[in-house]
């Protein structure tokens, strides 16, 4: 069996991975796995802001806010995914945070795999018909409000007392509009306190809630060495599994606290390098932090997901052509 690129290649097949949330939930962080792991040269990707159908100076004088789908070019986004399941290229818009304006438009072309994050990506049967893969993020509120803050102040440059003001503003929008989404997603990725650090909204815990299905997994194990777990943990860390109905459908519950040592996620990334068959590419690279927070576990895992899920669309793929 051929690496990951060349049987997507083979196939000339197209997957979008859809990631959902709030704006400032963690979207990117989340998506940095399938990313890293997967290299520039398969992964592409783009923000669904940039099919907000008004600007910020806009915004100020009509008081919409892009939580609003009504606000959203989602009829176009759901062509623009469409043309790009089909390896077509797209002319599409482009919104600068920076300015609050729209920068001409810019020719997208897709690799192998696009990932598309943003406030609505399974708010219609269209959009949801595009996606292969679809995760969504969801901080508590403490969480999410501290990071929304810390975004858009230190990065984006707003004003504290404007930014916590339209946080206040969003959130009857976000609970109408965005908090729904999460039931159409495979995996729900919550993000709470945690139990063990000093700052509990710094190094959260993360519990995964990923749709239980009968895809068969020949090629990927998951897993961690216990002995080794038990041996070398010089920090607080929990591992905690379990299953549960989320919205009417199965969910195997896997929640993940405190900082866990390198060495003990190690073989797991090693073996995804082995199935994908890119072995250059790392999420942990040498040299780094000797201890992973939940987050980066979280990352490696949703990474294996995903991949296990591609595998399944390779082999049904593969089986249709004989």
């Amino acid at each position: 069996m051929g690496s990951i690129k060349e049987r997507l290649d083979e196939h000339d097949a197209f997957v979008i991975v859809g990631i959902g949330g709030d704006s400032g939930s963690g979207k990117t962080t989340f998506s940095q796995g399938i990313r890293s792991l997967l290299g520039a040269d398969l992964v592409s990707g783009f923000s669904m802001d940039d099919y907000h159908s008004e600007d910020r100076a806009t915004r100020k004088v009509t008081g919409n806010l892009p939580l609003d789908p009504a606000y959203n070019k989602l009829d176009l986004l759901a062509e623009h995914l469409e043309q790009i399941r089909l390896g077509k290229e797209i002319i599409k818009p482009v919104y600068n945070h920076s300015t609050g304006e729209f920068d001409p438009e810019v020719l997208f072309k897709p690799a192998r795999i696009t990932i598309v994050e943003g406030l609505h990506p399974f708010y219609t049967q269209s959009l949801r018909d595009q996606m292969d893969f679809t995760v969504f993020v969801d901080p508590i509120r403490d969480v999410k409000w501290k990071w929304k803050l810390m975004r858009d102040v230190e990065k984006r440059g707003h004003e504290k007392e404007a930014a916590f003001e339209e946080i206040l503003k969003r959130e009857p929008y976000f609970k109408q509009y965005i908090d729904i989404q999460k039931i159409w997603a495979e995996v729900v990725i919550r993000v709470i306190p945690s139990r063990y650090s000093d700052d509990r909204l710094e190094r959260p815990q993360v519990k995964l809630k990923m749709k239980h299905t009968d895809i068969p997994v020949h090629h990927i194990d998951m897993a961690f060495d216990m002995a080794q777990f038990v041996t070398s943990s010089e920090r607080y860390f929990s591992l905690e599994f379990g299953s549960d109905y989320f919205y009417g459908s199965k969910f195997n519950v896997l929640t993940v606290d405190g900082m866990l040592s390198r060495k003990n996620v190690s073989k797991l990334q090693d073996q995804i390098r082995d199935f994908t068959g890119l072995k250059e590419n790392v999420l942990f690279e040498e040299g780094g932090d000797e201890f992973i927070n939940p987050s980066g576990v979280a990352k490696l895992i949703i990474a294996w997901r995903f991949l296990e899920k591609l595998n399944f669309i390779l082999d049904e793929l593969e089986r249709a052509v004989g």
